[in-house]
């Protein structure tokens, strides 16, 4: 048995983890933060708050003004940041769960009520046949503990963005009920269960540093091997607003290039500007042959080929491996605007050359999170990263050389498809005097 555990079970730092063989890759911790064992409930904490607390109240609650309807902006989904009480305490590699994670684990698993030393919870089982166990741990406002035993919410790293923003998501755990993902006030005491990704290493493949490059994997174009502005496949290289060709400190619509100064000022580059002038690969100084992708070469790199969870050095991201057997590291860049960065190791936007059809402010990116990837669209003034692919000259086409010809229009006779001495229907062919059989460079009376 003891060998059986220790084949399920890794180690990173002091801390375990389990392979529940999920689609994502995501590695779940066998218990909650402040926790030893498994069935020991842990700490509470408010929604970005990085310590305990004897009482959770809107009074007390770091990021509000004492009320439900001044809680500050600290982001999106805070995992990975200095908001993530599970990085905070458990060291880089470990982070709290996003929504989409839970949502993974809800619907990829199988769910038991059970009973572990005395402590009533659920047992989850995944895909690989491995298990974690998640107890019943109550949670805290107001001064009251309440649940203990037969309900529980294990808070998520994402804000509920549809509400006020007092809100975030959380898993609902409740004896005798479905286990689904809701939301709760940010205030709220709750548990956390931390997740880690797997860790990869890229080996070397010669003394010579790393250099940019195109990677053929059995796609319609070669990919980079690294980020615009970055110099390892890790780097996170720089952000670009839609349009503009450098990167800067702060990406607002006061300074967007291609906008007098909002959103509904913005000027039509057009719907496809890669290798044009507004793109910012295609003009990057020192490389030749790349340009931005386009939505259709984003989609068939989601479409047709492999996304692993991985983390290199430090650097949480995916691994895509294409047809050929090739791959590509895509690192979770995060994006910045207004004079921040976010989501750095737990999401990003990469853009495409495509603008947003039905939206003129806005242009498509495909949008990474710890667990899914997709198209959407963002607004342009927006730093995002970039990721070029090759530059494919589209060949000049001649059109194939038309011959006279009789064309029936349903009339007393057949007319030709050109003028006499013409190559083609739009050549104007020679010019005749009545009467006369050939063409002159000069039509008088003199030579008539």
């Amino acid at each position: 048995m003891f060998a059986l555990l220790t084949s399920m079970l890794s180690m990173a730092a002091t801390h375990e983890y389990v392979d529940l063989g999920l689609p994502s890759g995501t590695l779940w911790a066998t218990c909650n933060v402040g926790a030893t064992t498994k069935e020991q409930y842990g700490t509470y904490y408010a929604w970005g708050e990085t310590s305990a607390k004897s009482k959770y109240s809107w009074a007390n609650y770091q990021y509000a003004n004492g009320t439900s309807n001044t809680c500050q902006d600290i982001g999106v989904n805070i995992s990975g940041t200095q908001y993530d009480v599970a990085q905070q305490e458990w060291g880089d590699n470990w982070r709290m769960p996003t929504k989409d994670e839970f949502d993974e684990l809800v619907t990829q698993c199988t769910w038991t009520q059970m009973t572990e030393n005395g402590v009533k919870g659920f047992t989850v089982k995944g895909p690989s046949g491995n298990t974690i166990f998640l107890p019943f741990a109550g949670c805290s406002y107001e001064g009251q503990t309440f649940g203990k035993g037969s309900y529980t919410y294990y808070w998520s790293s994402e804000v509920n963005t549809s509400g006020t923003g007092s809100t975030a998501y959380a898993l609902y755990l409740k004896s005798g009920q479905a286990t689904k993902t809701t939301s709760i006030q940010r205030r709220t005491g709750t548990v956390i269960r931390p997740v880690k990704n797997e860790d990869i290493t890229v080996p070397p493949t010669s003394d010579e540093p790393l250099t940019f490059g195109l990677v053929d994997l059995g796609l319609s174009v070669k990919w980079a091997n690294m980020n615009l502005g970055g110099d390892t496949p890790q780097g996170l290289g720089s952000y670009y607003a839609w349009g503009e060709t450098s990167p800067k400190s702060s990406y607002t619509w006061t300074n967007y290039k291609h906008a007098n100064g909002t959103k509904d000022t913005v000027k039509d580059i057009g719907t496809d500007i890669s290798a044009t002038e507004y793109d910012a690969a295609f003009k990057y100084d020192g490389l030749d042959g790349i340009c931005l992708p386009t939505s259709e070469q984003w989609e068939e790199l989601i479409t047709q080929c492999t996304w692993t969870s991985a983390s290199v050095e430090g650097v949480e991201g995916y691994t895509v491996k294409g047809p050929s057997g090739n791959s590509i590291f895509l690192p979770l860049s995060g994006w910045s605007y207004e004079g921040n960065d976010y989501s750095v190791n737990s999401g990003a936007y990469y853009w495409s050359a495509n603008n947003d059809a039905s939206m003129a402010y806005k242009a498509t990116v495909i949008k990474l999170t710890t667990s899914s990837q997709a198209m959407t669209s963002i607004q342009r003034r927006t730093g995002a990263a970039i990721r070029a692919v090759e530059y494919k000259e589209e060949p000049i086409v001649e059109p194939p050389a038309e011959t006279m010809a009789l064309v029936d229009l349903g009339l007393s006779v057949k007319w030709t498809n050109m003028n006499l001495g013409g190559d083609s229907q739009q050549n104007k062919g020679a010019y005749y005097a009545w009467g006369e059989t050939s063409p002159k460079s000069s039509y008088t009376w003199t030579n008539y």
